[in-house]
């Protein structure tokens, strides 16, 4: 799935970024990514809900490169898969959890990170990939969170992510920088509630960062499937609608056409 091309193209005031990677294959081979729930390592539980989608974040800004596949954690495929392990007696928790779940889905890279606080009291969003066949982690990343604007530090980090991981994002303009964050922060939240299942939540958070920045056709994208879950389909025809006209390259497969019933994509 598509995201659009946006990103900072200067540095936070303030934020510090470590930055590892081991030694990747070329840069034109395809990687697909499974995200896992970040951890909430502070002491605060309200942060939970948040940091429940800050890796699908990074994953959907990701998936911005041409190479990238982004697995759908909630997709059906997905929660099958987790269901089959359940049954086979693993623990739904931890790495090892994770890069079962993303073999099942044939990912080839593992995603996952947490949110945790220094010394300082400052919030630290950090971030790995972990290469499912070898298990090497392929890179790391840590990002300060300046005056809780998770989003801004989430662009960020994917930024200096996605250039470690040789899929580098294309560069913004000044003058998207001045709107982006706004719809930015609200589609977070909305993919926040999303996985969390409170998708009437989500579809509000979407709805308003199309307010913000009415281009951000991701935001049609997850309203349709958040109307689908539930089983709306006509109002998830009508946002995926809005998506094809404003982005018309945008790869909704035919199963998901034919789900609000829309003609299939032409050959």
């Amino acid at each position: 799935m598509g995201f659009h091309s946006h990103h900072l193209h200067k540095l936070l005031l303030g934020a510090a970024l470590l930055i590892g990677c081991a030694s990747l294959s070329a840069a034109n081979q395809t990687r697909t990514l499974f995200t896992a729930p970040f951890e909430n390592l502070t002491t605060d539980t309200s942060y939970q809900h948040a940091v429940a989608g800050f890796s699908d974040f990074v994953g959907v800004l990701l998936s911005t490169h041409e190479s990238v596949i982004l697995v759908e954690r909630m997709g059906k495929r997905a929660i099958e898969a987790e269901r089959a392990l359940r049954s086979n007696g693993l623990v739904a928790s931890g790495d090892a959890w994770h890069k079962n779940v993303a073999q099942q889905l044939k990912a080839d890279t593992l995603l996952t990170g947490a949110l945790s606080q220094n010394e300082n009291g400052s919030l630290l969003v950090s971030l790995k990939a972990i290469d499912i066949t070898s298990e090497r982690v392929v890179a790391t990343g840590t990002q300060v969170v300046e005056d809780h604007e998770y989003h801004l530090a989430l662009e960020e980090l994917a930024l200096r992510f996605a250039d470690k991981l040789q899929i580098p994002l294309p560069e913004r303009t000044e003058t998207e920088f001045e709107t982006r964050p706004f719809a930015s922060l609200y589609f977070g939240k909305g993919l926040s509630r999303y996985y969390s299942g409170n998708l009437d939540a989500a579809i509000m958070n979407f709805t308003k960062a199309l307010s913000y920045d009415p281009d951000y056709v991701e935001a049609h994208y997850y309203s349709g499937l958040s109307f689908l879950q539930l089983n709306e389909p006509e109002h998830a025809k009508i946002e995926w609608n809005h998506l094809l006209r404003k982005k018309p390259d945008f790869p909704l497969t035919d199963e998901q056409r034919e789900l609000v019933g829309m003609e299939p994509k032409t050959p």
